[in-house]
C-alpha cells in the first residue's frame, strides 16, 4: 500500500533526490519505520492511508507504542506531527533489529548494553568449574559470537572494544572466581591463531575491521537499496579507488572510509570496462601492482590513479603481456 502510494505521489519517502520515489519504509516482521520527506500534507495521506490498512486487514495500529523522530526538525514542527498521528516523541538512538541507529556519532554508552549481555552470561556460569580449556570455549563460542552482529554494522571504537577485552580477559583468567589472579601471558599473545603459537581467540578490533570491509566488497559486487543509496550519494562519476572523506559525510559512511585501505590491500580486479582497474595500484588479473613491479617508473608518473579506460594510446593487451613477461623474467 505505501509504495503504490509512493507512485501515485500520495507520500514521498526520504532520499527522493537520489533514487525515484525515495526510502518511505523499512520491514522486518512486525518492526517497521515509515520515513517521509518533511509535507504536512503528505503526512496526512499517511494517517488515512494506515486507517485504511485498519478498516481492510482488521488489524490495529497501536499509534500509543509508536514514535514520532525528525532529523533537523525544531520542536515546533516535532510536536505537530506528534499530534497528527497522537504518538510519542522520540530521541536518537533508536534500537532496530537490536542495532543502535542514529543520524550523528554513536558513544561508548549506547554499546553498554553489549557489556550487560557479558555479565548477564558471567552470573548464568557462576559455580561453573570449568577448566581452564573449557573457559576458553566458552569464551570463542559464547562471548565472543555475542557482538558479531553489532560489529558486522558499525565501526567500535578500540576504548570500547578494550572494555570488552577486559572483561574476556578476567573470564579467562579468573572464570567466575571473585579472586583476581595474575595474567600470565599477554592478550595480544593469546588472540594469536594456533599456528602462531596463540590460543585462536578473536582479535575483536580485527574482527570488526574485517566485518566492516565486507561492505565495501558489497557496494561493488551486489545491488540493492543500500546500494543504490550510496552509489547515488557518495560515487557519483567516482570509482571506489577514488571515493575520499568529506566533512559532510554521514557517521556512518566516514566509518567505511576508514577500512577501505584494508579492503584495497586484498582487493583483485577484472578488466571489463576499464574504469575501475587502476593501472599502477591495483592487482589486475592476478598481477601483482605495477606500483610495485616499477617503482622507479611510478615515481615520475603524472596520474598515479588513472584507470585502464584511461589509457588511450597504448594497446592494453600488450600493455599487461609485456607486465606479465617482465615479472616472468
Amino acid at each position: 500500500m505505501i509504495k503504490n502510494a509512493q507512485k501515485n505521489k500520495l507520500i514521498t519517502g526520504l532520499a527522493s533526490d537520489r533514487i525515484q520515489d525515495g526510502v518511505a519504509v523499512l520491514q522486518y516482521a512486525d518492526d517497521t519505520i515509515i520515513c517521509l520527506g518533511h509535507d504536512i500534507e503528505k503526512a496526512v495521506n499517511l494517517k488515512l492511508l494506515l486507517y485504511i490498512f485498519e478498516m481492510m486487514s482488521g488489524l490495529k495500529v497501536n499509534f500509543q507504542k509508536s514514535e514520532i523522530l525528525t532529523v533537523g526538525g525544531d520542536d515546533s514542527v516535532v510536536k505537530e506531527y506528534a499530534e497528527l498521528f497522537n504518538c510519542d516523541i522520540g530521541s536518537f538512538p533508536i534500537k532496530y533489529l537490536g542495532m543502535p541507529v542514529s543520524y550523528t556519532n554513536l558513544r561508548n554508552s549506547d554499546w553498554e548494553f553489549i557489556v550487560v549481555k557479558y555479565l548477564k552470561r558471567f552470573e548464568a556460569w557462576i559455580g561453573n568449574a570449568a577448566s581452564m580449556g573449557g573457559r576458553l570455549t566458552l569464551l570463542d563460542s559464547v562471548l565472543t559470537q555475542l557482538s558479531i552482529f553489532h560489529m558486522s554494522m558499525w565501526l567500535m571504537n578500540k576504548t570500547f572494544i578494550e572494555k570488552l577485552d577486559k572483561h574476556r580477559r578476567r573470564f579467562f583468567w579468573q572464570g567466575c572466581n571473585k579472586k583476581k589472579r595474575y595474567h600470565l601471558v599477554r592478550w595480544n599473545r593469546i588472540c594469536r591463531s594456533k599456528d602462531k603459537g596463540g590460543l585462536g581467540v578473536k582479535d575483536l578490533r580485527k574482527q570488526n575491521i574485517s566485518l566492516m570491509v565486507k561492505w565495501w566488497w558489497k557496494l561493488e559486487t551486489q545491488s540493492g537499496l543500500w546500494q543504490d543509496i550510496v552509489r547515488a550519494r557518495y560515487l557519483v562519476n567516482k570509482t571506489v579507488a577514488e571515493v575520499k572523506v568529506r566533512f559532510s559525510d554521514s557517521p556512518c559512511w566516514k566509518a567505511l572510509l576508514k577500512v577501505k585501505e584494508d579492503y584495497m590491500v586484498g582487493r583483485k580486479v577484472n578488466i571489463e570496462s576499464g574504469n575501475i582497474a587502476r593501472v599502477w595500484v591495483d592487482p589486475i588479473n592476478g598481477l601483482p601492482p605495477f606500483r610495485e613491479k616499477f617503482p622507479h617508473f611510478f615515481l615520475i608518473c603524472n596520474d598515479p590513479e588513472c584507470t585502464v579506460n584511461k589509457v588511450h594510446d597504448v594497446d592494453t593487451n600488450n600493455f599487461f603481456r609485456r607486465g606479465l613477461n617482465a615479472e616472468l623474467s
